[in-house]
């Protein structure tokens, strides 16, 4: 064997070790997922709370998508990340969902946020619960702490809210978010 082989196949031989050895048990799995529906029920009280209108958004809703995300912005640059759930209202099927963003343009700033998105039309809600990608250009300021209220932006079949838990981030960007089912990876 090539001398330079035997390093990149010890790394491939390690990455494949790990990552059989990272799947959940079935108790861990449940245990997530118990986790992010605590997580959804307590941001729809916050966000109904701090914005009263957004409970009848929700009312009419034929189903919402809720996601715990963290952002990093340098000014070229940015991503993000987070966990979520998506649930049909009409029989209450629920898809947990990894959510990962990347962001080009001007910018600065560090966020932990909760993503709200009330969804008017089915197809919408369908593709949120398959996996999605979204493409977003704007400008955005904002700053919190959990006590802050949400902003809304509405879009084609949807409604979006964004509650600020801590940091501040200001941009001026393209992004993309691309939501991907977690039941490969719990």
């Amino acid at each position: 064997m090539d001398r330079r082989a035997k390093p990149l196949t010890s790394v491939i031989v390690a990455i494949l070790a790990v990552a059989g050895c990272s799947s959940l048990s079935p108790e861990a799995k449940q245990e997530k997922r118990t986790e992010l529906d605590a997580m959804s029920e307590a941001t729809l009280l916050r966000l109904f709370e701090a914005q009263p209108e957004s409970k009848v958004v929700y009312e009419q809703c034929v189903g919402y998508a809720i996601a715990a995300m963290n952002q990093t912005k340098i000014p070229v640059v940015g991503t993000g990340k987070g966990y979520g759930i998506v649930i049909d209202k009409s029989n209450n099927v629920r898809e947990y969902v990894e959510v990962s963003q990347f962001e080009v343009g001007g910018g600065l700033g560090a966020q932990n946020y909760m993503a709200v998105v009330f969804f008017k039309d089915e197809a919408q809600l369908k593709k949120a619960m398959t996996g999605f990608w979204h493409f977003q250009a704007g400008a955005e300021a904002a700053a919190g702490t959990t006590k802050a209220g949400g902003s809304a932006s509405s879009g084609k079949g949807y409604q979006a809210y964004k509650i600020a838990e801590s940091g501040a981030v200001a941009t001026l960007t393209i992004r993309i978010v691309r939501a991907k089912p977690l039941d490969v990876l719990l």
